[in-house]
């Protein structure tokens, strides 16, 4: 009797320690679209709810990060693609004079006098919305800051 109850104990201790194994070695993030703890996927990717006052849910990746640590692709303001030089004569919302076509909101920086006071970007300029879908967006101003 003693061997039975000594040999159930520790069954159960080595699967305890199996599942603690497995719980205390989860990575919580694994995969930025798939897989991990989450509490919500919109579009294939992954988002969290901070807690905020206004409800906005924050995705766990960057656009082209594979892992929440890893960086990401790099984006100019308005673009949607990466690319290999960010300088204002490649800035899609520049002319040649370097003045401003779009998401303008001084007078003495656009072009011929434009502006158009837009500050936050149209879904066809967000490289959010643009690269994921759905209703992933760049947060504005205003929600960064909270």
């Amino acid at each position: 009797m003693k061997t039975k109850i000594l040999s159930l104990c520790i069954a159960l201790l080595m699967g305890v320690s199996a599942w603690a194994d497995d719980v205390w070695n989860y990575n919580v993030y694994d995969d930025c679209s798939k897989n991990g703890y989450y509490m919500g996927i919109e579009n294939g990717y992954v988002w969290v709810d901070l807690g905020l006052p206004s409800g906005i849910k924050w995705a766990t990746c960057n656009v082209g990060a594979e892992k929440p640590e890893d960086y990401g692709n790099y984006y100019a303001w308005g673009e949607v693609s990466p690319k290999e030089n960010y300088s204002w004569e490649t800035y899609r919302y520049a002319n040649e004079e370097v003045k401003f076509t779009k998401y303008c909101t001084n007078a003495d920086y656009g072009d011929n006098g434009f502006t158009d006071n837009k500050t936050t970007l149209e879904p066809e300029d967000d490289a959010a919305h643009m690269n994921w879908g759905g209703s992933w967006r760049m947060p504005t101003d205003a929600e960064w800051n909270e």
